[in-house]
């Protein structure tokens, strides 16, 4: 019987670390609030890879996102317009970690749900292991989520922007 506690003890809290050692440093989903069109992804894993897509999510999946969750299933795609990985260079990398271990002391955020999101907005969710930040543009000013994000963009093999009128392309 006690092998049995000990070994449902240990299951319970492998299971546990697993949901929050998931082999990424973070994601991030970067899109307009009132559309589905021209969404960014960027997954960067604890391997120093980074993946960013560029594209259409459903409508189903910017739903769920607008209402303050995430797709169980992950990130769906009426289109895929670009995508592309890099390996990033150790200096890089390193300035990530130090920016995510940063971000991460901050509380987790979801305005999303507490207020909505506007019609004509920039939304950004940013996972980091266990912490969320579901925000609009503008709505949130914490400065290590937002060099964190900045930091993603520089990087990204994807150009990461807006143009005039909030409209997320690519280059």
């Amino acid at each position: 019987m006690r092998n049995i506690i000990i070994y449902v003890f240990v299951f319970i809290l492998c299971g546990c670390a697993n949901k929050l050692d998931d082999g990424f440093l973070c994601r991030y989903l970067y899109f307009q609030t009132s559309d589905n069109d021209n969404c960014f992804e960027v997954e960067v894993k604890e391997d120093s890879t980074m993946k960013v897509t560029f594209g259409d999510m459903t409508w189903d999946c910017h739903h769920i996102i607008t209402h303050g969750s995430f797709p169980k299933e992950g990130m769906e795609w009426e289109r895929i317009k670009a995508e592309d990985s890099i390996v990033i260079d150790s200096l890089s990398y390193s300035q990530l970690e130090e920016l995510a271990a940063e971000a991460r002391k901050k509380e987790s955020m979801n305005s999303f749900i507490e207020g909505g999101v506007s019609d004509d907005g920039m939304g950004t969710v940013l996972f980091i292991k266990d912490k969320y930040y579901y925000v609009e543009l503008g709505d949130y000013k914490e400065k290590a989520v937002e060099e964190l994000i900045e930091k993603l963009k520089e990087i990204s093999p994807i150009p990461i922007r807006a143009s005039v009128g909030s409209v997320l392309q690519e280059y």
